[in-house]
């Protein structure tokens, strides 16, 4: 939000430096400055912003991909390294909705083997708790939830995560309030 504020208030020659600066931050962080800045006036800064959102979108992509093969049954590390480059990129604004289904296929069998495993690997299980809520299987994420360490840092965070979106399926009913006006 921030930097938002601060790209709309910089004159165009220091904007380009802080365009090329946003390429050091995550580009989940960035896309939306950099979206913008791809219908610039200024032919460099739409270059600037074309490449940094491409590198990011490549790197996103490449984890993903060097991270697969690297998920086997015995590897709980690597699996939720894996799961968890799947769900950066499934929530990069870079990745077309068109490549979710197969990006969530992908992930869903590392996933199905960890639900059905007794495994207690703090991040494996985190993971595959946020695939199970980014997938509105909210059963298995709170039984992903049980498995992490009481009040750690991945466990509330997790129960945030599941909370949320619990709401947002199920709203509470908004207060009502009688009046009685005399």
């Amino acid at each position: 939000e921030p930097l938002i504020h601060l790209t709309r208030a910089l004159e165009e020659s220091r904007l380009r430096e802080v365009i090329l600066g946003l390429r050091f931050l995550p580009i989940e962080k960035t896309a939306s400055i950099l979206k913008r800045y791809l219908h610039s006036n200024d032919a460099e800064l739409q270059l600037y912003a074309q490449s940094i959102m491409q590198d990011g979108q490549e790197k996103l992509q490449g984890r993903f991909a060097t991270t697969q093969p690297l998920a086997v049954p015995g590897s709980p590390a690597n699996t939720a390294s894996f799961i968890g480059a799947g769900l950066r990129l499934l929530d990069s604004p870079l990745t077309p909705d068109s490549e979710h289904l197969a990006i969530i296929n992908k992930l869903l069998g590392p996933a199905e083997a960890v639900l059905a495993s007794d495994t207690a690997h703090p991040r494996l299980a985190f993971e595959t708790g946020r695939f199970c809520v980014r997938t509105d299987r909210l059963d298995d994420a709170a039984r992903m939830l049980a498995r992490l360490p009481k009040d750690s840092p991945l466990q509330v965070t997790l129960q945030r995560l599941l909370d949320h979106r619990q709401n947002i399926l199920a709203p509470q009913p908004p207060l009502a309030f009688r009046y009685d006006i005399h």
